[in-house]
């Protein structure tokens, strides 16, 4: 395992965006790595590993899109069956990570 590159945010987890957990910026980190992606926050940890990785979807909320701020979000999709099934990272430079990850390999729908 080689770590890419880790960006700072916060973390929505749970069922659905309005049935789920959330922790706050700057209490979530997202860690690219070459063969998994690791997103920590201060109850615990997932941990997904390339091939459970089913797709990563970049959110924007309409304030971000309107005022053209960095603000955003990645939807990641999995396949790991212990972990809730939606999973949501915010970011203050959604850019910058959207360009990391298909650097490192994985796609982005946008």
């Amino acid at each position: 395992m080689t770590a890419l590159s880790e960006h700072t945010g916060g973390v929505r987890w749970g069922d659905s965006f309005w049935l789920a957990s959330y922790a706050s910026w700057p209490f979530a980190h997202l860690l690219i790595c070459d063969d998994r992606l690791i997103l920590t926050y201060p109850e615990g940890a997932y941990d997904f590993p390339r091939a459970s990785v089913v797709r990563l979807s970049r959110r924007d909320g309409w304030v971000s899109r309107a005022l053209r701020l960095g603000w955003g979000g990645l939807r990641i999709e999995h396949a790991v069956s212990d972990y809730p099934p939606f999973v949501l990272f915010s970011t203050l430079d959604i850019r910058s990570l959207c360009e990391r990850l298909p650097a490192a390999g994985y796609p982005v729908k946008t």
